[in-house]
Order: structure tokens, then C-alpha cells, then sequence
């Protein structure tokens, strides 16, 4: 079976959503009693021909279904353009989905993931929860590898509506990130809350609030004694992508960014 398939998840995303531009917003991590920032989060950003937003997850979702290989190759791509265009300091966390894994040969996927992680220092994978459920072997065989190999783990949307907790991740991770719906709902589940942040701290993990938007939250967040927060508090990096999209696969020397208003 072929691993990479670099134009396939390019043409499905641009016929199904007419894609034109793929981004990447650097959201910061900061210390919530200090100000900060210790590092930051590459989120995807994609617009269409006409420059309106695109949702994320509509586009992944529709790579979820386009056949074996397919959302490895847009994962290793993005996440090549995000690493490389990242602020040089502190942590990198980027997002990546172990269902990506799905039919692939174990030992062409992990070097293919070693080269990319070698780009830069202090990357962070983070591994989110909203995986199929038919893939939960999968999920845990690749965060036990990732841990293996010491590469630094978040576990990414503890909380969030549609997604179910794994404790064998929540035991290797280093990093446990809280949903915003904590915030939405606050005081709804506090012993939960209070119970996990104990959990945290007693096994040396750093903790991460997401979803902080006002200084009410900032305070919310270091009363509660959450290590790190993020949201639209702070203020966030955005890059675009110029040239056609099938660079994306060809390799880091073909990637240009611009700034994006």
C-alpha cells in the first residue's frame, strides 16, 4: 500500500470546500501568574477562493474518509509547514490524529514522524480525543510508542462534548489540556475538576486551560492553580500559505509563508 498519496488529500479538500489558502495561527500558551509565554499551539486555518474561513473540522473530517493514507499525508504536511514557520522559542504544540496511522506499515510511518520532529526542539505532540472508537488499539499502540521514543505528550480536549477519556493516555502524557466547556459550565463537576488537577500535580504533569477569553477566566484559572492557559485573551500569530497547494508535499524547501491580516 502506498503511505503517501501528497496530492490526493489536496485535491479532495479543494474540491469539496474550493481551498485555496492553508494557515496557521500560533496561539500562546502563558503562564497564567507570571504573563509569560512559554510557548505555543499551531492550529490549521484554511480559506477558499474567495477568502471566507473554512472550519477546521469540516476538513478534517473529510479527510477522516478519503481513503488509507490520505490524512497521514495532510497531517505530515501541515505539520511540516507548522513547524517550520513556528516562533522560534519556547514549546511547539501540534496537534496529530493516531486514526491517521490507520492501514499504514508501522516503520515507514514512525520515520517518516522522526524526520518531522527533528525539525525543531521542544516539539509537543498533541494527541486529540476525538478519534473513532474502532481505532482505540491504535490510539493507545501509537501514544505508547511516542512515549517510548520520549517524545513530549499532550492529551488534548479533556472535557469537550463527543469525546471520551483514555486513562492509559492520561498516564503518559506530560501535559493535560482542559476544554473550554470547564469554563462554560464552571462549578458544574468541580470535584471532577479538582479531583483531575490533583491527579496533575501529583504526578508531575502541567496543566492547560483553554478557551481563557476574559480576565475573569485568567483569575478562574490561577485560583484553580492551572499551570498554563490559552485562548483569545492573548494576542495570536496568523500565516498564510502562498503558492500552490501541492508544495505543501513536496518538501521544506518549497514552503513561503506571508502574513495574513
Amino acid at each position: 500500500m502506498t503511505m503517501l498519496q501528497p496530492w490526493a488529500w489536496i485535491d479532495a479538500v479543494r474540491d469539496l470546500f474550493a481551498v485555496k489558502t492553508i494557515g496557521v495561527v500560533y496561539q500562546p500558551l502563558v503562564d497564567p501568574r507570571t504573563g509569560v509565554v512559554v510557548g505555543h499551539e499551531a492550529l490549521a486555518r484554511f480559506r477558499d477562493t474567495q477568502g471566507r474561513a473554512i472550519a477546521p473540522d469540516r476538513v478534517f473530517d473529510a479527510l477522516h474518509g478519503a481513503g488509507p493514507g490520505i490524512l497521514f499525508a495532510a497531517e505530515v504536511a501541515l505539520k511540516r509547514f507548522q513547524i517550520r514557520c513556528a516562533p522560534a522559542e519556547g514549546l511547539l504544540f501540534v496537534n496529530f490524529d493516531p486514526c491517521a496511522l490507520a492501514g499504514l506499515e508501522a516503520g515507514r510511518a514512525q520515520r517518516v514522524l522522526d524526520d518531522l520532529l527533528a525539525l525543531r526542539p521542544r516539539v509537543v505532540v498533541e494527541l486529540i480525543e476525538n478519534t473513532h472508537t474502532a481505532h482505540v488499539d491504535l490510539v493507545e499502540r501509537t501514544t505508547r510508542d511516542l512515549h517510548a521514543r520520549g517524545i513530549p505528550l499532550a492529551l488534548d480536549d479533556i472535557g469537550a462534548p463527543g469525546t471520551l477519556l483514555s486513562l492509559y493516555q492520561m498516564s503518559l502524557a506530560g501535559f493535560l489540556k482542559f476544554d473550554r466547556q470547564w469554563l462554560q459550565h464552571w462549578g458544574k463537576d468541580r470535584p471532577l475538576l479538582d479531583s483531575l488537577l490533583a491527579y496533575a500535580q501529583a504526578t508531575r504533569k502541567r496543566t492547560v486551560l483553554e478557551g481563557v477569553e476574559t480576565e475573569e477566566q485568567l483569575k478562574i484559572a490561577c485560583d484553580s492553580g492551572f499551570d498554563l492557559i490559552q485562548g483569545f485573551l492573548f494576542r495570536e500569530r496568523f500565516l498564510g500559505f502562498e503558492g500552490p497547494l501541492s508544495a505543501l508535499s513536496q518538501g521544506p524547501s518549497c514552503l513561503r509563508s506571508v502574513a495574513v491580516a
